[in-house]
């Protein structure tokens, strides 16, 4: 996997509104699934998180946003990454969207994660809705790097 700037970790559909919002503006995403999956369970969480990227970016161009014929090149945009791999991805990053489930262990796991993994001067935020951004920061080790930002749904 070549370096990309934006992470969205996890594979749900915050994760990938996310990446349809940035590989729409011209930017390399990857999305990281921290799950531990099989390798047949990554392929089809895969395939479906590909297939719901595909189709939003398919409706916006149906709606004149771009032309149909770009839906490809910026699919082509964003990478996917199972948990062995992520935190090949996550020390590559500049900027991390958490968008794991709304529970407070969900979200202790994967910002201790993506703090262990990301370089000091990264970027994390998460995109909780309902859990304080102040119970999230003991979890984080630059907390002076980290955000809350929140994406309607779907993010785009």
């Amino acid at each position: 996997m070549s370096a990309v700037r934006f992470v969205a970790v996890g594979a749900g559909r915050m994760g990938r509104s996310i990446a349809t919002a940035f590989a729409y503006a011209g930017h390399r995403v990857a999305v990281v699934d921290l799950r531990p999956r099989t390798t047949a369970q990554w392929l089809a969480l895969q395939q479906e998180a590909l297939a719901e990227v595909r189709a939003s970016l398919t409706s916006l161009a149906e709606l004149g946003a771009f032309p149909v014929a770009q839906v490809q090149s910026i699919v082509a945009r964003v990478s996917w990454v199972n948990a062995p791999q992520a935190d090949q991805a996550l020390a590559q990053a500049d900027m991390v969207f958490e968008g794991v489930p709304e529970t407070m262990a969900a979200k202790q796991s994967a910002l201790a994660r993506i703090g262990a993994a990301c370089r000091a001067d990264a970027i994390i935020t998460s995109t909780t809705s309902s859990i304080l951004v102040t119970d999230l920061v003991p979890f984080v080790p630059h907390p002076e790097r980290f955000l809350n930002i929140h994406w309607l749904n779907p993010a785009y």
